[in-house]
């Protein structure tokens, strides 16, 4: 989280550009704050680009923190103020491995992923806020075409992004090509996706 949302799309953009155009259908996933950068650029990313991608995939999505998560209005609205003044300062915000996952062996992985530095910019992390809302309202929505497929995956269990928000969204989704698959229990990593990401 180094940049505003613009600058989020214009990152996924340039990696696209490296694919496009694709022999084989090409589908866009990412997890948590991963997922939500994903649904957000199904609806702000270049047409040029979107109308190339068969779908999007978005695991354990941020739609919304869960709620001993959720920062108050004021600390939200003071961060966005010193954003303006400040917004390369880094805030860190370590996410504790046993809200993770259940399996003991993903867990201990968790803290020696370099990836996974817990650190964000003041920018970054107000621009990771307005997504989420802007995923909550519904506005602006992704636009149904032939072809298109949405879907989701989530735990009940999530104790970091919580899932009745991501089953509230998947059912206003205007797509008529869509499923969200719920995962009774299971927390905020899947464990065999976290392992084929690390074999990546």
């Amino acid at each position: 989280m180094t940049g505003p949302t613009s600058q989020v799309l214009d990152d996924i953009t340039g990696f696209l550009d490296t694919l496009l155009p694709s022999s084989v259908p090409l589908f866009l996933m990412g997890h948590s704050m991963g997922g939500q950068e994903a649904l957000t650029y199904a609806t702000q990313g270049p047409d040029r680009i979107t109308q190339q991608i068969r779908g999007y995939l978005a695991e354990a999505p941020h739609i919304r923190l869960c709620a001993s998560g959720e920062p108050s209005w004021l600390t939200v609205m003071a961060g966005k103020l010193a954003s303006r003044v400040f917004p390369g300062w880094q805030i860190v915000s370590r996410l504790d491995p046993k809200f993770m996952c259940r399996d003991e062996t993903t867990r201990s992985l968790w803290p020696a992923d370099d990836l996974c530095h817990d650190t964000g910019t003041l920018e970054g992390i107000v621009g990771l806020l307005d997504r989420a809302k802007q995923l909550q309202s519904g506005h602006p929505q992704i636009r149904d075409r032939d072809g298109l497929s949405i879907v989701g995956y989530h735990g009940t269990g999530d104790l970091c992004c919580d899932c009745e928000a991501t089953e509230k969204y998947f059912e206003n989704l205007p797509i008529k090509d869509k499923k969200l698959f719920v995962y009774p229990g299971v927390y905020h990593c899947n464990k065999a996706t976290y392992f084929k990401v690390l074999r990546a």
